[in-house]
């Protein structure tokens, strides 16, 4: 048994070998010509090359998507730490209190968060259109 499986991993093995050997590499003048193509492709489907420059809404923007995304994972890990006190309490009252009042209030926070940014969105984009 333990022959077959050392035969397994040495066939596996050479296979592997011998695939990433016969397998030829892409050439750069092809790959070059291939983002240059994508680029076209992208512009023509309405999407801006990256010039270097960032504009101010674009900061701002990035700055809302970053808290947004920490305010995410901070609920995921606040629901993920509730759900473990709660699997975990063995009949415990008080733990499960505490589990329910931590997933009450991340939800409260949650919709919170969520609210702020559907009003910072939609005054962003009146700004938008007022000032072209």
């Amino acid at each position: 048994m333990a022959r077959a499986f050392r035969n397994t991993i040495v066939i596996g093995g050479f296979s592997a070998v011998l695939l990433f050997a016969v397998v030829p590499a892409i050439p750069v003048e092809a790959a070059a010509g291939l983002q240059d193509r994508l680029t076209d492709t992208g512009t023509a489907a309405g999407y801006k090359p990256d010039t270097g420059e960032t504009t101010l809404s674009e900061i701002v923007g990035k700055i809302i998507y970053g808290a947004t995304s920490l305010v995410g994972i901070i609920f995921v890990a606040q629901i993920v730490y509730a759900g473990w006190l709660w699997m975990t309490a063995a009949g415990e009252e008080d733990q499960i209190t505490k589990a329910k009042n931590i997933i009450r209030r991340s939800i409260v926070g949650l919709a919170i968060v969520l609210a702020a940014w559907a009003i910072t969105f939609a005054v962003l984009q009146r700004l938008y259109a007022a000032t072209g």
